[in-house]
């Protein structure tokens, strides 16, 4: 037992394994963040989009819809429309979306908040401009 606890204990003790596995981590993030582009199922010529509502938000009279790998903006033109929506309109459902895509521009500002970057973790390509929407 001896003999197997000083064995464990010179191998434990190379510092160049530890050290040779943290760069190789770091080498992997920074490649991995720099290289790794999501490729997009959309392009910037659509303007009709068959989609799913994972999540919605109001605020006033904006509404911010969530889909897979879209965010959409859709403002309404009156109380009636807004309560409308509320009432007939879930999560779950399947909308058509007729809008213009616009992708997100990166931060004008050095060293401040990079929206598109933002977006980018979680996994949105593109946002949209919804003039109307249908339920399916």
């Amino acid at each position: 037992m001896k003999q197997f606890t000083l064995e464990l204990r010179k191998i434990l003790l190379y510092d160049i394994l530890y050290l040779s596995l943290l760069v190789f981590i770091i080498i992997y993030l920074i490649f991995y963040n720099l290289l790794y582009e999501v490729e997009s199922i959309y392009s910037l010529d659509e303007t009709n989009f068959d989609l799913i509502i994972k999540n919605y938000k109001i605020d006033g009279d904006k509404l911010s819809l969530e889909f897979d790998n879209l965010l959409g903006i859709y403002y309404f033109s009156s109380k009636n429309e807004k309560e409308s929506f509320v009432s007939s309109y879930s999560l779950g459902d399947e909308i058509n979306v007729s809008g213009n895509l616009i992708e997100p521009r990166n931060n004008t500002i050095f060293n401040s908040f990079n929206y598109k970057k933002y977006l980018n973790k979680k996994n949105v390509e593109y946002t949209i401009n919804i003039e109307k929407f249908k339920k399916i």
